[in-house]
This record gives C-alpha cells, structure tokens and sequence, in this order.
C-alpha cells in the first residue's frame, strides 16, 4: 500500500514539474515577443516544489474536468427516478373561481381586463385602440 502511495506521489509531483515547465516555457515565448532580451534572461526560476503545503500556498492546482460534454440521453437516465413535485402554492381566483399560484394575478382576469379595457377605449375613441391625443401633440404634429 505504502509502495502504491508513493508511486501516486511521485506521479503527481512529476506531473506538476512538467506543468511548470510548460509555463515556463509559454511565459518565455510570450515575454520573448514583447521584449526580446526578457526571453533570455533567466528571469522565470525554476523551483522545485517539496511538499503539498507549498502547492495550497501557491493557490493553483489541476482539477479534474470531463472531456465532452454529457449527452441528453445520459441526463435523463440520471434523472429518470425524479419526480415534478406536488405544488402547495396554487389557490383559486376569489373573483372568477379559475385556478391561480398564491400571490400572483389570475391569468383568465388580466386577459378580461385587457378585453374590456380595449372596448373602453373603442368606445371613448370612436374606434381607436390608443388613448386619444392632447390637444398641444396635434399642434406639434401637424
């Protein structure tokens, strides 16, 4: 067990010197183009990481990511066991007796408001659908 531990250890740790010098590597390139001479340098010291301590002080550490996205099919048979919920919030309408969710206005009296509030002003307008227009707007417009 002790001997599957430090193989897994010092996989990591070799994982994490190639990585860092891949980003070495990069930061060269890229310092290189902005400034020539800052790719030669030496500036970005390589440093030996000795213990798990220093790689949580650093803050930066691989994670584990899928490689494709989960298909839809996959999702519905991880999904398959549950259930819609029963809801508790739906009462009913005092005005019209419809079924409505608590605390929101009942669909079937917003849509009768909306009708006569159209016939109002058909009838106020003499079949105009907009409310009609001051007096100073028509001046301005004409």
């Amino acid at each position: 067990m002790a001997a599957l531990l430090t193989w897994t250890y010092r996989k990591v740790i070799r994982n994490l010197r190639s990585l860092d010098e891949h980003i070495a590597y990069n930061l060269g390139f890229i310092f290189s183009r902005l400034n020539p001479a800052a790719g030669y340098s030496g500036s970005i010291i390589l440093r030996p990481l000795n213990s798990d301590q220093e790689i949580r002080e650093d803050g930066f550490l691989l994670m584990a990511v899928p490689k494709k996205r989960t298909s839809a099919s996959k999702k519905k048979l991880r999904n398959r066991h549950k259930w819609p919920k029963n809801r508790s919030d739906i009462e009913i309408c005092v005005v019209c007796g419809n079924c409505k969710l608590d605390n929101h206005l009942c669909g079937y009296c917003v849509k009768e408001v909306r009708r006569k509030t159209i016939e109002f002003r058909k009838e106020k307008n003499e079949g105009a659908f907009h409310w009609p227009i001051p007096e100073i707007l028509r001046k301005f417009r004409a």
